[in-house]
């Protein structure tokens, strides 16, 4: 079952009979999925004032979805139920291109993975995590990889000299340094500053990984051409337009460029090295 909530269907149905939009004869929804990188109702909040901009553009319904876990969309984006999606990285490079996706635009930033701990730690470098804990978001999200990434290149095996723990979102890990169940968190500073901005705690940034391109829209094979390529233009130009810009902070974006395939080749090689580097068995799952 696709999870939405009752909150997004309100603000759906509202949108649909206070702005009474002319919809094309093609009354199906278009199926908007956005992978869970912040709890669902802050998702909401970014997200349902997209899929009402681009439902505008394309003169027919968008519906925001998202699952409460990585592994139940990384399942959808199989299953390929979505028409539209916004997904992380490496899910794109390795799943949704070959589940009949394409990369039609990214936020012109990259981003990268940033180890954290508290003020008060003594851990100050990357080498300092031998033997401790460090909490990571779900072993499939791009922080987590490249935070893996960066650890073997440090010499340090998840699982031998540094045990991973792996939680269920980004704020679940930083609430586990938090309350001193792990010596340091893998997060990415959007969710960071989400969280020190609603906690009003500071906390330490000790490593920062590679960079990579940004989560990426991606549009499925079967929708229809026009359809797509009135998307790309919407999305490509809300920097030009009011309620775009509006968008556009909401997700603390600049702007977005065109995303192509070939711009996750760099993600592709950062899997493969991980894979011929990381010990046979992979990195720890999850412990309480």
């Amino acid at each position: 079952m696709r999870y939405t909530t009752r909150s997004v269907q309100i603000l759906f149905l509202l949108y649909l009979g206070w702005c009474a939009p002319v919809f094309s004869d093609e009354q199906t929804p278009l199926e908007f999925g956005v992978f869970p990188f912040l709890p669902p109702a802050q998702l909401e909040d970014l997200f349902v004032p997209v899929a009402i901009d681009l439902s505008r553009a394309i003169g027919r319904p968008v519906q925001f979805r998202t699952r409460p876990s990585f592994a139940e969309f990384d399942e959808e984006v199989a299953q390929q139920t979505y028409d539209l999606v916004y997904v992380q990285p490496f899910a794109y490079a390795r799943l949704a291109h070959r589940n009949g996706y394409e990369a039609i635009a990214r936020k012109k930033s990259l981003i990268s993975a940033i180890f954290i701990t508290t003020e008060n730690s003594n851990i100050r470098t990357i080498g300092d995590l031998s033997g401790k804990v460090l909490a990571t978001p779900p072993p499939s999200a791009a922080v987590t990889l490249l935070g893996v990434q960066l650890l073997l290149d440090n010499r340090l095996q998840p699982g031998k000299n540094i045990r991973l723990d792996n939680q269920g979102s980004h704020f679940s890990c930083i609430r586990r340094v938090m309350i001193g169940k792990a010596d340091a968190c893998v997060t990415a500073k959007q969710p960071l500053k989400v969280f020190e901005r609603k906690s009003g705690t500071k906390l330490r940034v000790i490593a920062e990984s590679r960079a990579i391109p940004a989560s990426t829209f991606a549009i499925h094979r079967r929708v229809k051409p026009e359809v797509r390529d009135k998307l790309v233009e919407r999305i490509l130009g809300w920097r030009d337009q009011e309620e775009g810009k509006r968008i556009l902070k909401n997700l603390h974006h600049t702007y977005h460029i065109p995303s192509h395939d070939q711009d996750y080749d760099v993600v592709r090689d950062i899997l493969d090295e991980i894979k011929n580097t990381a010990p046979a068995d992979g990195p720890d799952k999850h412990t309480p």
